[in-house]
């Protein structure tokens, strides 16, 4: 409803102020008596600062007067309100504002009579509520009752009053920890709803609803500051609130039962149906690895913002990187290329980096940004819905560590996640019955001792096959091949090492030599040296994409095969060679960098099992199909992660309550599908990083990753910048998009019938690589079709034009772009 009430002043006025003995209703009352207005303080006692400020105004005009008033006590409250009438005849402003937090001795997790807790048994209440609901319910009937019945000057629409309470973030964000703080907030605001038709005899009921505001109530309590997560949670100072409450009291932008959100650079109305939830978000990032510490840097270097959050579910930033820890863990991409094109690193060690040397680069780089305080560890996302009423996505979000769930609103969701993060399960026969160690590379168990033990490695060279090793491995990939080297050497080796293996890879030859000093020098200081090599590094790797082509680039095919084949032949003990040189075609799979891994091979304690599978484990080891058992002190799990199941086991859903997976099921078959591997129609203000169609065979997965983010920062510009609300592909575009993306993927050597995990078991498309050139990809990050995005605003629903102009960049990809 819209206010007929006269223009309201403070000045000259007289008002009533609860709690005003510290902090926010202290800074409400200074600022009352700078503007002329006379205050009553009622409060059990004064901090210093309150006492300085009744001395300074005890005889002035305006007054202060103190009247010690416990507000728990209905007489001590009537006193204080016959002492504004005593002492300046009548008052204007009324505002309830003490209150507590969730006290140890008045909590619903210590009940009356319990060690912990003041209530007594046989008090009948609890003090917490007499505090902060009781009493402000009290204060304004009483409020209400004198300006109705007992004023000089009855209220009216002429003669307008004020009564201003404090509520809470809490009455929108609900936390276990705090049932009864929570719920007496919740009731402040309800009451105040109740009561906004009372603005039609002139009395103006509103409230404030502060976030996390720095008074003696939290800081002054460290069993209360661990719930405290400083790094998300942004301070309000008390003279913002008591700032917004003077807005809540004079302004008439806001009517009678408004609630003013009061947050960190955020001040807003809370909406009394449909309301997206406090401080929203512009953006809401879950993952905070390569692709959520870049975007997170993205949106501070590009837009100046820091109004974003990110959710990770580990304890710590560097994604991948951090969770791979296993021995020999490292890159097949040059470092110099394996890094961020705005965050170049001259100290690289060597040509290809460890997992460690990793790890730091991307901590290095968060910290700079100091990207850390927006992340929210320990958190998995179950659940988002867009809500198109609002314009954002409503995000479910779960506390690993304690369970509690909550609920963020932001105005964009980003998928983070990336394409490798969910770990196979293992789904051999007799897996609960093993009594050793068993464990993903992805999830290594640091605590085993290795030495002189018997381990199982399942998977190697086919990522498809479930296997074993002693380590039982199961696998020959990337992860199982830079394993067996390490853990088979030097003195802590394992006794003996078996893995399990069904298909070859192409493994290359690949050197691995440390940068000198002289070399570090050069490129640090050397103007523009290190994005030449970067450059020269990009076109040596993009180059390959020609072998890709099923007919073209059979001539390039041809020389990878004979090179491979000469290498493996070189390297490879007599008795593995029919198996370890490759009998698919040459390039279907990534190939794979040896780590001397073919050499470790060679090795006593080294068993390479190719043609009996394993069949099933049991409580000492694994018995393979043939009925040879192998014992086994541990299993290490080398098959792989769940590709095909992007953004897995999160739920998210689009317009009309309809879910990603639905969504595919009508755009793609079932299969993984995406408008530039970034965006889907349905699904508004939504990206996906290293999405369906993302990645190369032959270059960094940074490179692509920091294109759709430049992407993503280019689309969302009209969003963030206050132009429009919504942005969306339009289903005409993606499926256009969709369409060329697997017509160009027949084309090329991953369609020739190989296994791979690139590939959709069901509808056989492919759903991992982007069947193109790799600058193309560029080009399109930088040149967007603004005619494929449809723009609109939530208050008219209605598509909004968007002119573009962006000038063609004629430099190497590589050498400007990550």
């Amino acid at each position: 409803m819209s206010s007929q009430s006269a223009p309201f002043s403070v000045s000259g006025k007289t008002a009533i102020v609860t709690g005003a003995g510290s902090r926010i209703n202290y800074e409400f009352a200074q600022i009352l008596l700078g503007k002329n207005c006379n205050v009553v303080i009622a409060d059990l006692s004064l901090r210093p600062e309150a006492e300085a400020l009744v001395s300074k105004f005890k005889d002035s005009s305006p007054r202060a007067v103190f009247v010690k008033t416990d507000v728990t006590s209905w007489k001590d409250l009537a006193n204080a309100f016959k002492t504004a009438v005593k002492e300046f005849g009548d008052f204007d402003i009324v505002c309830p504002g003490a209150g507590v937090y969730e006290p140890h001795f008045s909590n619903f997790w210590h009940p009356p009579g319990s060690a912990e807790s003041k209530d007594p048994l046989e008090g009948d209440h609890y003090k917490l509520l007499d505090i902060n609901l009781t009493h402000p319910i009290r204060a304004t009937q009483l409020a209400i009752s004198q300006w109705l019945h007992g004023s000089p000057q009855k209220v009216s629409p002429e003669n307008p009053k004020r009564v201003i309470h404090i509520s809470s973030i809490a009455a929108q964000c609900p936390a276990l920890r705090s049932p009864m703080y929570g719920a007496s907030k919740f009731g402040i605001t309800g009451f105040v709803r109740c009561l906004a038709e009372v603005e039609k005899i002139g009395v103006r009921v509103n409230a404030v609803a502060p976030g996390l505001v720095r008074t003696p109530l939290w800081t002054e309590h460290p069993e209360k500051l661990k719930y405290v997560d400083e790094g998300q949670d942004e301070w309000v100072t008390p003279q913002e609130v008591a700032e917004a409450m003077l807005l809540c009291v004079e302004s008439d932008k806001f009517p009678g039962g408004t609630v003013l959100e009061v947050g960190k650079n955020n001040t807003r109305c809370v909406q009394l149906f449909n309301d997206p939830g406090p401080d929203t978000s512009d953006v809401l990032i879950i993952g905070a690895g390569m692709s959520g510490i870049g975007l997170g840097v993205q949106l501070i270097r590009k837009f100046g913002t820091r109004n974003f959050e990110i959710i990770e579910k580990d304890s710590a930033m560097a994604g991948t990187w951090r969770v791979n820890s296993y021995p020999g863990c490292g890159c097949d991409v040059p470092s110099h290329f394996y890094s961020y094109s705005f965050a170049l690193n001259p100290n690289w060690s060597q040509a290809y980096a460890m997992q460690p040397e990793i790890q730091t680069y991307f901590n290095d780089v968060a910290n700079k940004y100091d990207i850390e305080r927006h992340v929210r560890f320990n958190s998995v996302v179950e659940s988002a819905h867009w809500d198109e009423s609002t314009g954002t996505w409503e995000t479910t979000i779960r506390d690993v560590k304690t369970s509690e769930v909550m609920t963020r609103r932001s105005k964009v969701l980003i998928s983070a996640v990336g394409a490798l993060s969910i770990p196979k399960e293992c789904d051999i026969s007799g897996a609960s019955d093993f009594e050793g160690r068993m464990f993903h590379t992805a999830k290594w168990d640091h605590s085993f001792d290795w030495k002189d033990k018997e381990v199982v490695l399942v998977g190697g060279f086919a990522p498809e096959y479930t296997g074993l090793s002693l380590l039982i491995g199961i696998g020959n990939g990337c992860s199982a091949t830079q394993v067996l080297p390490v853990i088979s050497s030097g003195d802590g080796a394992v006794k003996k090492a078996t893995q399990f293996a069904r298909q070859a890879h192409w493994l290359a030859e690949r050197p691995n030599p440390t940068y000198s000093a002289t070399f570090k020098w050069v490129m640090r200081w050397i103007p523009f040296t290190m994005r030449l090599y970067r450059a020269w590094l990009y076109y040596l790797k993009e180059r390959d994409f020609a072998g890709f082509k099923v007919a073209e680039g059979l001539r390039i095919r041809n020389q990878w095969a004979k090179d491979t084949t000469d290498y493996i032949r070189k390297a490879t003990p007599d008795k593995y060679l029919d198996f370890l040189v490759p009998k698919t075609e040459v390039g279907c799979k990534r190939r794979v960098n040896d780590t001397d891994y073919l050499a470790c091979l060679h090795r006593d304690n080294i068993e390479l099992v190719y043609n009996d599978p394993v069949q099933k484990i049991e409580a000492k080891g694994v018995r393979t199909f043939s009925g040879r058992f192998v014992t086994a002190d541990a299993i290490v799990l080398a098959h792989g992660f769940e590709t095909q199941k992007p953004l897995f086991p999160m739920k998210i859903y689009g317009k009309d309550r309809v879910s990603i997976n639905e969504h595919w099921n009508q755009v793609s078959e079932g299969a993984a599908s995406s408008y530039f591997g970034t965006c889907l129609s349905e699904f508004p203000n939504f990206f996906i990083m290293m999405g369906p169609n993302t990645l190369s065979g032959h270059l960094s997965v940074i490179y692509t990753t920091e294109c759709q983010i430049n992407y993503t920062m280019r689309v969302l510009r009209p969003i963030l910048t206050g132009k429009a609300d919504i942005v969306e592909v339009t289903p005409e575009a993606e499926r256009k998009d969709i369409d060329r993306v697997q017509e160009k993927a027949k084309r090329l050597v991953w369609a020739t019938g190989c296994t791979s995990w690139f590939i959709d078991e069901k509808t056989k498309r492919n759903t991992i690589m982007f069947p193109d050139w790799q600058f193309k990809f560029w080009l399109r990050s930088v040149l967007v079709a603004w005619s494929d995005l449809e723009y609109r605003s939530v208050s008219t629903n209605n598509p909004m034009k968007t002119s573009r102009v962006t000038l063609p960049l004629l430099a190497v990809a590589g050498l400007t772009q990550g």
